[in-house]
């Protein structure tokens, strides 16, 4: 009932609070590269903090693309409550994250 539209297509979540700039976890495929290629990046699906597993980001907010509308709505998390509604016009079909690239 919150949509303002009636054709949700992709969602993504934000990343602001991100834990990016720790060291990604390792196996026993990666822990003898030198470089392995998720170091390069820093895009590990699990962060290492003081030696306990855990997720890279903490998003607050949910962005779902209406393609019929051409809007995107934003929802906090939290709150389950619409932040706000953004025309872009078209039809979005589409919504990235730096970690869904």
């Amino acid at each position: 009932d919150l949509l303002s539209g009636r054709a949700p297509g992709e969602m993504c979540t934000d990343e602001m609070i991100n834990l990016a700039d720790l060291p990604g976890q390792t196996t026993q495929r990666n822990a003898a590269i030198p470089l392995p290629p998720t170091l390069h990046s820093g895009k590990h699906a699990i962060k290492i903090l003081n030696g306990v597993p855990v997720v890279p980001v903490t998003p607050k907010f949910l962005f779902i693309a209406l393609k019929d509308r051409g809007m995107i709505d934003v929802f906090n998390i939290g709150t389950a409550e619409k932040a706000r509604t953004i025309n872009v016009g078209g039809q979005p079909a589409v919504l990235s994250s730096y970690w869904r690239q």
